[in-house]
C-alpha cells in the first residue's frame, strides 16, 4: 500500500504531463528523428561513394567480357542486376519488346527502344557468360536496329551493327552468332552502303556456320551483291562512283579547303556563279551517286563555306557549294578525292574552327562539327506573358518569374560572347507558334524555354529539363504548357538528329543547374531530364529544351522562387549548362554522316 502511494504521483504525472513536459518530449523525439535521418543519409552517402566506382567498373568489365567496343556513356540506364532475377527480367523485356513492335504509335519512339536495349545489356553485363548473355546482347541489337529503321540515322545503324558484331566476337558458339553476322551483313549492305563489309560478314558465315540456318539467307544476299539481287550497291550501276564523304577545314585566314571522297576516281566540271549575297561553285559530277547524309544538304556557321546542296536527277548529279565570297579557287585530285581550295583575299580574318565534316573511317561516328563558334545564337523564351499569367500558386505568378530568369540568363550569356534573342522582354502576349518563329527567323543555334511547374500534390518539388519526344509520359505538364495547342503534330521528330542534340543539351543544363543551385547553398531536388510533347519544342528548327525551374505549388520552393538570389542561381546554372554544351561540342558532329567500313573480324 505504501509503495502504491509513493508511485502513484509519478504515474499521474506520466499519464497527464504538463504542457512544458509535452513540449520537452516532442523536442526530444524530433531531435532523435533528425539524428537518425542524418545517420542514415551519411551511411547512404558513404555507401554510394564506395559503390558507384565499383558498379561503374563492373559495367566496364561486363562490356569487355561481351566484346562491346563502345563507351558506356552512350547508354543511359545501364545497371547491375541480381543474378536470381535475370531470367525473369529477360522474359519481361521480351514481352515488352513484342508489345512495342505491335504498337502503332510507340513503335517509332526513341525512348522505349533505348530503355529496352539498355535493359537487355544490363542483363548481359550482370552475367556476361552463357546463353542468356548472348541472347541479351542480340536482343539489344534488335532493339537498336528497330530504332534505326525509324530514325534512318547512320549512327543508330552503326550502333546496332556493333552490338550484333559483339555477339559473334564474345559468343562464337552461340546459336545467335550466325544470325548476328547475317544482321551485320544486311545492315552493311542495305543501310550503310558498305558492300565490302557485307561480303566480309557473309564470308564468315560461309566459313564457320555453313550448316546453320543463316547460311541460306546469307547465300541469297551474297548473290544479290554479286549482281543478281536488288541491293543498290550491286545493281547495274555498281561501277558508279559514290560521293561518300565531305569535309572542310580552314586553309588560312581567308580561305577554306573542301575535300570530296569518292569510292572510285571521278572527274568534275565546275563553274562559278556570282549572286548578290553569295558566290556559288557548281560541280557537275556526272552519274555519281551521293550518300543520303550528304544528299540532305547542310549549313555551315562562321566559315567562308555557307552551305552545301545536292541537285540530282536520273542522269546527272550537281553539288552546289555556297560561299560568302570567292576570290579565286582551284581543284586538285588526290587518289579517289577532289580537293577544292577557295580563297577570298578581301575577307577580314575571322575566328575559324578546326577541320570538320563527314569523317571517313572504320570506327568513327561521322557528322558535322559543332564548336564554340557554331553555338553562338541562343533564343530565350520566357514562358507565358500578357493575358496568359501561367500557373498561380503561393503568391507566385509564372509569367513574372520566367521573365526575370530569362533576362538574367540573357545577360549572363551576352557577357560570355553569345548573341541572345528574346521572345519577349516585357509582360506581353505572344503565341506559342510565334515564339519558335522568332528563333527560326534569327537562325538561332539553341532554343531555351523557361517555365514554372505545378502539381496537385503540394509535396512535389524539384527542377527538371524537358526535350521533345511524343513518346513521353509527361503529358500532363505538356498539356498545361501547350494551352489550346494540345495536339502536337510531329513527323517522327523524336528520332531526328535535332532531338539527339536536344537531349545532350538538356543533360548538360540539368547537371549544371542542380550543381550551381546547390553550390549557392540551396537544397534542390533533381528530377532529371525528361521528354514531353511540347508545341514550342516541336516547331523549333534547332536543338531546344524546356526548363521547369521549380514547383510553385510547393510552399518552400515557391518562397525560394520569390527571392532574387535564388532566381540568380537558377539563371547561372542554366547559363553554365549552355556553355558546357557549347564547350563539350567542340569538334562534335551534328549532321549525320556516313562511315564506310571494311570489316575483317579475326
Amino acid at each position: 500500500m505504501r509503495a502504491q502511494l509513493l508511485t502513484s504521483p509519478v504515474a499521474h504525472v506520466l499519464a497527464q504531463p504538463s504542457p512544458a513536459a509535452r513540449r520537452l518530449m516532442l523536442l526530444c523525439t524530433r531531435s532523435l528523428l533528425v539524428l537518425a535521418l542524418c545517420a542514415a543519409w551519411l551511411l547512404c552517402a558513404v555507401y554510394n561513394a564506395g559503390a558507384a566506382p565499383a558498379i561503374s567498373a563492373r559495367i566496364q568489365k561486363g562490356f569487355a567480357s561481351c566484346a562491346i567496343d563502345m563507351e558506356t556513356s552512350r547508354f543511359g540506364t545501364l545497371r547491375c542486376l541480381r543474378t536470381d532475377t535475370l531470367r525473369e527480367t529477360y522474359n519481361k523485356a521480351r514481352e515488352d519488346m513484342d508489345a512495342l513492335r505491335e504498337h502503332k504509335v510507340r513503335s517509332c519512339w526513341r525512348q522505349p527502344w533505348e530503355e529496352l536495349r539498355d535493359t537487355f545489356l544490363s542483363i548481359a553485363i550482370s552475367m556476361p557468360s552463357g546463353n542468356i548473355a548472348a541472347q541479351s546482347v542480340f536482343r539489344a541489337g534488335e532493339c537498336q536496329e528497330a530504332l534505326a529503321r525509324c530514325s534512318h540515322l547512320g549512327e543508330d545503324y552503326r550502333m546496332a551493327l556493333g552490338l550484333y558484331e559483339a555477339v559473334y566476337r564474345a559468343f562464337p558458339k552461340s546459336v545467335r552468332a550466325d544470325d548476328a553476322l547475317l544482321a551485320c551483313a544486311t545492315i552493311a549492305a542495305r543501310n550503310l552502303n558498305d558492300r565490302h563489309g557485307a561480303l566480309d560478314y557473309l564470308g564468315l558465315i560461309e566459313k564457320s556456320y555453313a550448316a546453320g540456318d543463316a547460311a541460306g539467307p546469307a547465300r541469297e544476299l551474297k548473290s544479290s551483291l554479286a549482281g543478281k539481287g536488288t541491293v543498290q550497291a550491286a545493281s547495274s550501276k555498281s561501277r558508279q562512283p559514290v560521293l561518300n564523304n565531305l569535309t572542310w577545314q580552314p586553309a588560312g585566314a581567308s580561305s577554306v579547303e573542301v575535300r570530296l571522297d569518292f569510292t572510285r576516281r571521278t572527274d568534275a566540271r565546275t563553274s562559278l556563279v556570282r549572286k548578290k549575297n553569295a558566290d556559288l561553285i557548281v560541280m557537275d559530277l556526272g552519274d555519281t551517286e551521293v550518300v543520303s547524309e550528304i544528299r540532305r544538304g547542310l549549313r555551315v556557321s562562321n566559315s567562308l563555306l555557307r552551305s552545301v546542296q545536292v541537285q540530282q536527277n536520273r542522269k546527272t548529279t550537281k553539288l552546289v557549294l555556297s560561299f560568302a565570297r570567292v576570290g579565286t579557287y582551284k581543284i586538285r585530285t588526290s587518289k579517289d578525292a577532289l580537293v577544292l581550295t577557295v580563297q577570298n583575299k578581301s575577307a577580314k580574318p575571322a575566328k575559324t574552327a578546326k577541320g570538320r565534316g563527314l569523317p571517313y573511317g572504320s570506327a568513327r561516328t561521322a557528322a558535322i562539327a559543332m564548336n564554340d563558334s557554331a553555338v553562338r545564337v541562343v533564343t530565350i523564351d520566357a514562358g507565358h506573358g500578357g493575358i496568359d499569367p501561367g500557373t498561380l500558386h503561393n503568391g507566385v505568378i509564372e509569367r513574372k518569374i520566367t521573365l526575370d530568369v530569362a533576362l538574367r540568363l540573357g545577360r549572363l550569356l551576352t557577357d560570355n560572347g553569345f548573341r541572345v534573342i528574346y521572345t519577349r522582354k516585357s509582360n506581353r502576349t505572344i503565341s506559342l507558334a510565334r515564339r519558335t518563329e522568332i528563333a527560326n527567323e534569327n537562325r538561332s543555334d539553341l532554343f531555351v524555354s523557361i517555365h514554372v511547374n505545378a502539381h496537385h500534390k503540394q509535396g512535389i518539388n524539384g527542377v527538371e529539363i524537358y526535350y521533345l519526344d511524343t513518346g513521353s509520359s509527361s503529358v500532363a505538364v505538356a498539356t498545361r504548357e501547350n494551352g489550346s495547342r494540345n495536339r502536337v503534330a510531329v513527323r517522327k521528330v523524336g528520332l531526328t538528329r535535332r532531338i539527339l542534340e536536344s537531349r545532350k543539351l538538356a543533360r548538360d543544363m540539368q547537371q549544371n543547374l542542380v550543381s550551381r543551385v546547390r553550390r549557392n547553398g540551396y537544397a534542390v531536388r533533381s528530377k532529371g531530364v525528361k521528354t514531353g510533347p511540347f508545341f514550342v519544342l516541336a516547331t523549333a528548327e534547332m536543338p531546344s529544351v524546356l526548363a521547369e525551374i521549380g514547383y510553385c505549388t510547393n510552399e518552400r520552393e515557391a518562397a525560394l522562387l520569390k527571392t532574387v538570389a535564388y532566381r540568380q542561381a537558377i539563371a547561372e546554372g542554366l547559363a553554365e549548362g549552355i556553355m558546357a554544351y557549347r564547350d563539350r561540342s567542340l569538334g562534335r558532329l551534328t549532321a549525320e554522316g556516313r562511315t564506310s567500313r571494311r570489316t575483317t573480324i579475326q
